[in-house]
């Protein structure tokens, strides 16, 4: 049923430990780093020091098959009415992700009394294209809001999480409040009809060496053994199209970079290495570029010999500029 709240059974439990490192409904866990699936990329996991509550949510259907997020509360502020928010939107190459590789670093701000929400995305099939799975992203964010009493969270202190291909749908979010966004049919109305009155707009958005330009990531290659995007690439199969230099219209309509304004933008935290052979560093520098020329409210860091996914972006020092950066813009 579209907009069920679930708890998940013993069984499910079961299956969610031997999958995940545990999923403890009542006394709280500590789940591993989550699995690796081949032939996607990974986001380095955290593991928290605080025990904290699990719920699963069905917030669309598609096809018949339910799309689901899974809230992580900390246990700790369980009789809080609302906490803020991390919504996790993990790495994968644009091929998908699934419940069973939980909320990666996310997990991190359980400890500092965030409610962490992991929001998958399918990935690109010869049904499953650009922009449809955005869409249902989108849908999860409205879900969210409308269900923020339920789920225990400030519908106003909801911030993105993401890295590689989540770090270019938390960037998708941080810009889907521009009139050009609707415009471009990037919100789509996927879940029950009450969803639609409810924004995608967060309080802010975090970016780990996510793609921004994906017609610009092959002249930016500076690095030896860089991976080419162009043709017969994760950006490819997902547009639906190669190579795709041949649609540069629809490559455009892609990129977050495409409706950054002054007035609709949320404040960005972004991150990315220098030796990364998967997404040139010269994507965040363009989409830092231009969040400067438009005085945009944003923090950069470059971190030097990080490759994709590195462990640099899961250590305690990085998170916390990440959450420093959040607790002050999320409270604005």
């Amino acid at each position: 049923m579209v907009g069920e709240f679930r708890c998940a059974s013993p069984i499910e439990s079961l299956v969610s430990f031997l999958l995940m490192g545990g999923a403890c409904f009542l006394q709280g866990c500590k789940p591993a780093t989550p699995l690796t699936t081949p032939g996607r990329l990974t986001t380095p996991g955290v593991t928290p020091d605080s025990p904290y509550s699990t719920a699963d949510y069905t917030y669309a259907e598609v096809d018949g098959n339910p799309l689901q997020i899974r809230a992580y509360r900390p246990d700790a502020i369980k009789d809080v009415k609302k906490t803020p928010c991390v919504i996790s939107l993990q790495g994968s190459g644009f091929a998908g992700t699934d419940l069973s590789r939980g909320a990666g670093s996310a997990m991190w701000f359980i400890d500092h009394n965030y409610t962490v929400v992991a929001v998958p995305y399918r990935g690109y099939s010869e049904d499953i294209i650009f922009p449809a799975p955005l869409h249902e992203v989108v849908a999860a964010v409205r879900y969210l809001k409308k269900n923020a009493d339920v789920i225990g969270i400030n519908p106003d202190r909801i911030a993105s999480y993401g890295a590689s291909s989540g770090g270019w749908y938390s960037l998708m979010l941080a810009v889907s409040g521009a009139e050009s966004f609707s415009e471009a049919g990037l919100l789509g109305s996927v879940g029950d009809p009450s969803l639609q009155s409810f924004s995608s707009t967060l309080c802010c958005a975090y970016d780990e060496y996510g793609p921004t330009d994906f017609a610009k990531m092959d002249e930016q290659l500076l690095l030896a053994g860089a991976h080419t995007h162009n043709e017969d690439s994760p950006e490819a199969r997902y547009m639906g199209f190669s190579p795709l230099q041949n649609n540069l219209t629809a490559v455009k309509r892609a990129s977050p970079l495409s409706y950054l304004s002054k007035a609709d933008t949320v404040p960005i935290f972004a991150a990315h290495g220098d030796a990364d052979l998967n997404v040139p560093v010269g994507q965040s520098q363009a989409l830092v570029e231009q969040l400067e020329a438009l005085n945009i409210t944003h923090e950069y860091h470059e971190i030097k010999g990080a490759p994709h996914a590195g462990d640099e972006f899961a250590q305690e020092s990085h998170l916390q500029l990440a959450l420093a950066f959040l607790s002050k813009e999320c409270a604005r």
